[in-house]
């Protein structure tokens, strides 16, 4: 009888807990907009703390990077860390100086340029536009018989339409007028403010990585002093997932973007393209954000050559094509789908809910957020069926009519290439290792994957990957052995050598 009263208790609990969380997100849902601007207050009050722990969180690799591999035999300690910290931020600090340096005056130059010749670039753009026209209309015309399928464009009421929308008596010149001193004060204050707020966080980030040791005891010694062993150990294994999701999944964004930005200009540079660098370079900073990133950015890019160069939008559009179809396939599934574990559906879901509550920000960490949560379910989940005897493999659960092959539906397409990848570098490393010769795309895939492994891309070569490839090795000698004993005229099988 006690058993089942405790049994009932925890039921009760449970029950209690479940609604308690539902009653909790109606009330948050149905309040959002009053959280939503009481959460804002509050971070407008830590901002500084924030972005200081932000900041010290994407310098620390650096620094662990000089201190460990560059400068690790330099004494004392202290002046080793002192002098980390002084190259960590003298290179933030030279990569802000470049891309501003890079964006800030080609920009400016073009727009001056835009917004005095503007009158010569309507007219140019116009020519190129109807020239492109014509051909599609000559083209049209052959094979279906019907003239000016397309209109071709009128440069008077084309450039009437854009004096309408900069001209001295436009309403953007006439809400220009509009502005009064208060609203430039208020602009000034809130710039002055936000400099302010960074300034700090450089000041709070500065601190926190030259005492990151004393901070994380600390840390350590509240822990334990406030929770249980279990549930320190519960804590420390999330902040070890949301650490390993999220430094995976932005170190592979950035050197994906890297890799497109670097593409983008050698073909841009290839078809003379008008700022190179810098088209690339929108492209490839957008490229961050996952899957509507690259769209994003060739949205300005697109109009820029709409003015610029007419001319080179269709192999701007055709070459844009081709290398997001190489990156989404090839070249994004291996250093960042494999590094998140998240499915193409979960990554939508996280970019449109984080992108709808934190705008850019929550696009671009969205996925390693929701890949947290995802690795967190999973650990409880496989821990759960352990405790009733369940086997924790999800091909165990499809329905026995299912269509689909469980073994590879199961897997993440990245987790899948991932798995067939590994797969090729254990063969590869075994024909090494029986002395055979290795041709050049083998070297290459080889050299490739140790390089990977030492920017810590890839990690170690998972169980699957090694039971398929044994089992492959191990079929491929039975099916040696079946045909040298069928050559030699023995049976496959022979009872009496088995006895023998």
């Amino acid at each position: 009888m006690e058993s089942l009263d405790q049994q009932n208790k925890k039921k009760l609990i449970r029950l209690a807990v479940i609604y308690a969380v539902v009653v909790l997100a109606i009330l948050l849902i149905a309040n959002r907009a009053p959280i939503h601007g009481w959460l804002a207050r509050i971070y407008k009050v830590i901002r500084p703390v924030f972005i200081g722990l932000v900041l010290a969180y994407f310098c620390n690799p650096i620094l662990r990077f000089l201190e460990q591999k560059l400068l690790r035999r330099l004494r004392p300690y202290g002046l080793r860390r002192v002098l980390s910290l002084v190259l960590t931020y003298v290179f933030l600090f030279a990569l802000l100086a470049a891309l501003i340096a890079l964006l800030v005056p080609q920009l400016m130059k073009n727009l001056a340029n835009l917004v005095f010749n503007y009158d010569i670039y309507i007219a140019a753009t116009v020519v190129e536009i109807n020239s492109l026209f014509e051909k599609i209309n000559t083209i049209v015309e052959k094979l279906t018989g019907i003239p000016s399928l397309i209109e071709e464009w009128d440069y008077v009421l084309i450039k009437e339409k854009v004096l309408n929308l900069i001209g001295p008596d436009s309403s953007l010149m006439e809400y220009i007028r509009t502005i009064d001193t208060n609203s430039i004060l208020g602009f000034l204050s809130s710039l002055f403010g936000t400099f302010k707020d960074y300034l700090f966080g450089l000041i709070v980030s500065i601190y926190f990585l030259a005492s990151k040791e004393l901070r994380y005891a600390q840390v350590t010694k509240l822990r334990t002093a406030l929770f249980k062993n279990r549930t320190n150990e519960q804590i420390s294994n999330f902040i070890h997932t949301a650490n390993r999701s999220f430094g995976r999944f932005l170190t592979g964004r950035l050197l994906d973007s890297f890799l497109i930005f670097l593409v983008l200009y050698i073909v841009f540079s290839i078809l003379k393209f008008p700022y190179a660098v810098l088209l690339a370079l929108i492209i490839g900073l957008f490229n961050i954000i996952p899957i509507i990133g690259p769209y994003l950015g060739a949205i300005p890019v697109f109009f820029w050559l709409l003015v610029i160069s007419p001319s080179k939008l269709l192999p701007f559009l055709i070459v844009l094509i081709i290398v997001q179809q190489i990156d989404a396939n090839i070249i994004s599934p291996n250093i960042v789908g494999s590094n998140t574990g998240v499915s193409a559906f979960c990554v939508v879901i996280a970019i449109s809910t984080m992108g709808a509550l934190w705008g850019i920000p929550g696009m671009i960490l969205g996925i390693p957020l929701f890949a947290t949560i995802l690795e967190i379910t999973k650990m409880v989940e496989v821990d759960r069926l352990q405790k009733k005897g369940l086997p924790s493999s999800i091909r165990n659960y499809y329905p026995a009519d299912s269509l689909l092959d469980p073994e590879r539906d199961s897997l993440l397409p990245a987790e899948y290439r991932r798995m067939k990848f590994e797969e090729r570098i254990l063969k590869i490393k075994l024909k090494a290792e029986e002395g055979l010769p290795l041709n050049i795309f083998e070297k290459a895939r080889l050299g490739f994957y140790r390089f990977g492994c030492k920017i810590r891309l890839f990690g170690t070569i998972s169980d699957n990957s090694l039971v398929h490839v044994s089992a492959e090795n191990t079929a491929r000698e039975i099916r040696r052995e079946f045909r040298s004993r069928q050559s030699d005229g023995i049976p496959p099988f022979d009872p009496e050598q088995k006895g023998s």
